[in-house]
C-alpha cells in the first residue's frame, strides 16, 4: 500500500464525515493505493460509527494525548508514506497534492507551511498567529539549524520507516515539535510546502490549551541537544521562564494572603494622601525635588485593596483600582475603601511585583511604617555599597555622597513608586562589587535577572539605574585594581550588558501582556503597545513636538538640587560641558591615553540618563519629579572624570619623589 492518510480524533462527530470524504476524493481523483485511519482516542460520541459507515479504519485507542494517537496510528499504518492532518477539517484533504509529491520524491518528512498559503480570517488564534508559533519554530530553527516557518502546522507527513525511527515519546501537542526535532539531528531529509488552513469547524473549544500545552512545546525544545553553540541563548532562556514562574507564583501566593487587615490599613492610607489635598505635595515647600508621588502610590494601593483572593491569578493580572474623569484618584481612593464606589480601572500593563512585597508589609504596619522600615533597608544597602567603595576606593565615596545629596535621597523611601528601583540598583550593585572578578560572562546572568525584576517591580520609574549604576561601579573598581581593558573592550561590555538587560527587561512587559491576554480572554497587547508609544509620541501640553527632548532635558536636569534655585540656569549650561571638556584633556595629555577606557566608560554610563530622557520623551517631560534621580550616575561620574586627573597625579607625583630618594 503507497499511503495512509492518518487522523486522531477525539469527539469530532461534527467534521470526521467532511474529512474522510475529501480524504477519499483525494485519494480516487489520484488514483492512489491508500487507506484512510481513524484513531479513535476515546470518542463518546458517533466519531466512531461515522468513520465506519464511510469506509474508513477506525482503531480504538482509550489512552488520551495528541502524541500518543498518533505515535499509534504510524504504528498501525499499512501505507508506505503517512499524512497526518486534524479531524476538524481546518485542513483540506484535497490539497495534499504537493505534499504527497514530496514524500514520493525522497524526503523522509513533509510539513505544511500555514503562513506561507491562504489563511482564513480567525483560523488562528491572535497568541498563537503572531507570537506562539513564530516563537517556537525560531528558537527550533536556531538551535537545530532547521529551515521550518511553522513548526506547529498539524499536517505533516513521512516515510513510515523514517517516522518509526525518530522514536517520539511525548504524549501530547508538544509531539509536533519533538516530531521534527528529531529529524533534523537524525539529518533526516525535510521540506516544508505552503498550504492554506480554515476555520475549525468545530462547536466549542478545541482540543489545544494554550498554556500547558505551550509550556511543553518549551519543554521539549529545551531539553533535546541541540547546537552547542546556541547554548548560552537556550541558558538565558531557562532563566527566564524560571524567574517568570517564580513571580507569577509570588504574585497568586500574595494576593490569596488575608485581607482583612490590609484593607486597614489602606483606609488610613486613603486618609492620609486625602488630608494633603495634592496629588504631588513638595515634601519640603518651595523644593520641587522634594515632590512626593500620591498619584502612583494611591492606584498602587487601591490595586492592593481590591485584589480578590477567589481568583487569585484574574485578579492580579488586571490590576483593578478605581479612577474617574471628575475626581482626582485620591478621592476615587478613599470613595473605594469606604465601599462607596468598586475599582473599575484596568492597570494591566504593569506587572505590580511590588505587591509581593507590599501587601504581606500591609498585614502588620501602616504606610507611615512601612516608609520607615524603606528608609532603614535603604541605609542598610547605602552603607554597604559606601564600605564596599570604600575598600576598593575611598574617594569615590565623596562624589556618591554628593549625588545622593543632589537628588534628595531621603525622599526616595517616603514614596513607594520611588523605592522599588532603588533598592534593586543598590542590591545588584552590591553583589556584582562582591563577585566581579574581570570575568564579563559571570556578571550577564545578573544583569538578565535584574532586567526582569526590574519590569516586574517597576512603575516606569528610574529603571535605567538598575544596570547604570552597577555597570558604573564595576568600571571604577576594575580600574583601581588595574583590571580595565582597553576602551573598545569597555564598550562592548557597557552595550553587552545593557542589551541583555534590555532585552529581559522588554521580554518581561511582554510576557505580561500575553499571559493576561489567555488569562483574561483579551487581546491586552495592542492596548500595551498603544499606551506605550504614548510614552514616546505624545504630546506635552506647551510644548513643542520638536522641542520635547530638549525640554525633558532640561525639567530633569533643573531639578536637581540646588540647580533649581540658580536663577541664570544657562551659565550652567555652559560651563559644566566646558569643565567636562577640559578635564579629558587634562587627563588624556597627563595620562597619555593610559586611561582613556575608564574616562570614556565612565563618560558613556554619565550620558546614558539624557539618552533616555530623549527616547521617551513625553515620560521624561511628564514625570520629571522623579526621573531626574537617574541623574546620580551622572553626577558620580562627571566627578569621577575630574578627580581622575588629579588623584592620578598625585599618586604618579608620590613615585616619582621615592625613586628621587632611592637615587641620593
Amino acid at each position: 500500500m503507497e499511503l495512509t492518510i492518518l487522523i486522531p480524533a477525539l469527539n469530532e462527530e461534527k467534521t470526521i464525515g467532511i474529512v474522510i470524504e475529501k480524504a477519499k476524493k483525494f485519494i480516487e481523483k489520484n488514483n492512489i493505493s491508500a487507506e484512510i485511519l481513524v484513531v479513535n482516542n476515546g470518542s463518546t460520541d458517533r466519531t466512531k460509527e461515522i468513520a465506519l459507515n464511510l469506509g474508513a479504519k477506525v482503531v480504538d485507542f482509550a489512552p488520551k494525548g495528541y502524541g500518543l494517537a498518533l505515535k499509534k496510528g504510524i504504528e498501525e499504518a499499512k501505507g508506505k508514506y503517512i499524512i497526518m492532518g486534524d479531524a476538524d477539517d481546518s485542513y483540506n484533504f484535497l490539497e495534499l497534492d504537493e505534499m504527497f509529491e514530496k514524500l514520493k520524491s525522497g524526503y523522509d518528512i513533509v510539513i505544511g507551511n500555514r503562513y506561507g498559503g491562504y489563511m482564513e480570517k480567525g483560523a488562528m488564534k491572535f497568541l498563537h498567529q503572531y507570537i506562539g508559533t513564530p516563537f517556537f519554530s525560531y528558537l527550533i530553527r536556531k538551535k537545530y539549524r532547521v529551515k521550518i516557518k511553522d513548526i506547529n502546522c498539524g499536517l505533516r507527513g513521512g516515510k513510515k520507516e523514517s517516522l518509526l525511527a525518530l522514536e517520539c515519546t511525548s504524549d501530547g501537542m508538544e509531539f509536533a515539535s519533538e516530531m521534527m526535532i528529531k529529524a533534523a539531528k537524525k539529518n533526516m531529509k525535510i521540506v516544508e510546502v505552503s498550504i492554506n488552513f480554515y476555520k475549525d469547524k468545530r462547536e466549542g473549544k478545541g482540543n489545544l490549551r494554550t498554556i500547558r500545552d505551550g509550556l511543553r512545546h518549551l519543554k521539549v525544545i529545551l531539553e533535546q541537544d541541540g547546537n552547542r553553540r546556541n547554548h548560552g541563548i537556550f541558558r538565558y532562556l531557562k532563566m527566564f521562564l524560571l524567574t517568570l514562574i517564580i513571580c507569577i507564583i509570588s504574585l497568586v501566593v500574595v494576593t490569596m494572603l488575608p485581607n482583612e487587615k490590609v484593607k486597614e490599613h489602606c483606609k488610613e492610607a486613603a486618609y492620609i494622601y486625602n488630608s494633603t489635598n495634592d496629588i504631588f505635595p513638595e515634601k519640603i515647600k518651595g523644593r520641587p525635588d522634594t515632590i512626593m508621588d500620591y498619584y502612583a502610590d494611591s492606584i498602587a494601593l487601591s490595586i492592593i485593596y481590591s485584589l480578590d483572593s477567589n481568583r487569585p491569578l484574574s485578579s492580579v493580572l488586571e490590576a483593578k483600582y478605581r479612577e474617574t474623569e471628575e475626581e482626582f484618584v485620591i478621592e476615587s481612593f478613599q470613595d473605594l475603601v469606604e465601599g462607596k464606589e468598586e475599582a473599575q480601572t484596568e492597570y494591566t500593563r504593569y506587572w505590580h511585583g511590588y505587591i509581593v512585597l507590599l501587601k504581606p508589609l500591609l498585614m502588620f504596619f501602616g504606610i507611615e511604617q512601612i516608609h520607615i522600615i524603606s528608609a532603614i533597608v535603604l541605609m542598610i544597602l547605602v552603607l554597604v555599597i559606601m564600605k564596599q567603595l570604600w575598600n576598593i576606593d575611598k574617594k569615590i565615596v565623596i562624589p556618591l555622597l554628593i549625588a545622593f545629596y543632589m537628588i534628595s535621597i531621603f525622599i526616595v523611601p517616603q514614596c513607594f513608586e520611588y523605592t522599588w528601583v532603588f533598592m534593586i540598583a543598590f542590591i545588584v550593585s552590591i553583589i556584582v562589587l562582591k563577585i566581579d572578578n574581570g570575568d564579563n560572562k559571570k556578571l550577564y546572568p545578573i544583569f538578565w535577572i535584574t532586567g526582569m525584576l526590574t519590569c516586574f517591580f517597576d512603575f516606569l520609574t528610574v529603571e535605567m539605574l538598575t544596570i547604570l549604576l552597577p555597570l558604573m561601579f564595576i568600571i571604577i573598581k576594575r580600574n583601581k585594581q588595574d583590571k580595565l581593558t582597553g576602551f573598545k573592550d569597555i564598550l562592548k561590555f557597557i552595550i553587552a550588558s545593557i542589551l541583555i538587560w534590555g532585552i529581559s527587561y522588554i521580554a518581561m512587559y511582554i510576557a505580561k501582556w500575553i499571559i493576561a491576554s489567555i488569562v483574561l480572554n483579551k487581546n491586552y497587547i495592542i492596548e500595551a503597545i498603544q499606551k506605550g508609544s504614548t510614552r514616546i509620541n505624545g504630546e506635552v501640553r506647551y510644548v513643542e513636538e520638536e522641542r520635547m527632548w530638549i525640554e525633558a532635558i532640561r525639567r530633569n536636569f533643573n531639578n536637581l538640587y540646588p540647580i533649581y534655585f540658580i536663577r541664570k540656569k544657562f551659565i550652567i549650561y555652559i560651563l559644566l560641558p566646558v569643565i567636562l571638556v577640559i578635564f579629558l584633556l587634562i587627563n588624556n595629555y597627563r595620562h597619555k591615553n593610559k586611561y582613556n577606557g575608564y574616562i570614556y566608560g565612565l563618560l558613556i554610563i554619565g550620558l546614558l540618563p539624557y539618552a533616555r530622557y530623549i527616547l521617551l520623551p513625553n515620560h521624561s517631560c511628564y514625570h520629571y519629579i522623579f526621573t531626574f534621580r537617574l541623574q546620580l550616575v551622572t553626577i558620580v561620574c562627571f566627578f569621577a572624570i575630574i578627580m581622575q586627573a588629579f588623584v592620578k597625579k598625585n599618586k604618579e607625583g608620590k613615585e616619582l619623589k621615592s625613586n628621587s630618594t632611592k637615587k641620593l
